[in-house]
């Protein structure tokens, strides 16, 4: 019975490590030295946040993600405000769930960092895991044992 090898990817992207072996060999992230135009940096929070104001400061541009969300650990700058493409991504469609493709809301705060939700959170992540391994054992087990009887 092989039930991890089913769940290790299946020809889907994994998630970002930041190329965790390349920053313990004192490298940067592979993304951020293939980068052709230089659009990509790394660093610590406090680092970026300081270039993403420089920079947005040079081109009389807007930075989304600085205090969007809570503040988040990705940074964008723009020389057109963050309001202005959602509307234009609206108008194109996204924020439906039809389209799927997504819209750019500017949310200045955070909802999960209320204490309601994080104690929500904390309750059903187990629930979650528990049922998500439940399933996966399932259908593991009678898609094998499918196999034995058809042998």
């Amino acid at each position: 019975m092989k039930i991890a090898p089913g769940l290790l990817g299946g020809g889907v992207m994994y998630k970002c490590d930041f190329c965790h072996h390349r920053l313990t060999a004192g490298k940067v992230p592979a993304c951020v030295e293939s980068c052709p135009n230089g659009a990509i940096t790394f660093g610590t929070k406090e680092e970026i946040i300081k270039l993403a104001r420089e920079r947005a400061k040079e081109i009389n541009g807007y930075i989304y993600g600085d205090k969007e969300n809570g503040g988040t650990s990705v940074l964008y700058v723009s020389h057109i405000p963050f309001s202005e493409i959602n509307e234009a991504l609206i108008k194109q469609g996204a924020g439906d769930k039809k389209s799927g493709k997504p819209a750019m809301p500017t949310f200045t705060d955070n909802p999960s960092d209320a204490p309601e939700h994080l104690v929500k959170s904390l309750a059903l992540a187990p629930l979650a895991g528990l049922l998500t391994a439940g399933i996966t054992a399932y259908k593991t087990f009678t898609r094998e044992g499918s196999k034995h009887e058809n042998d």
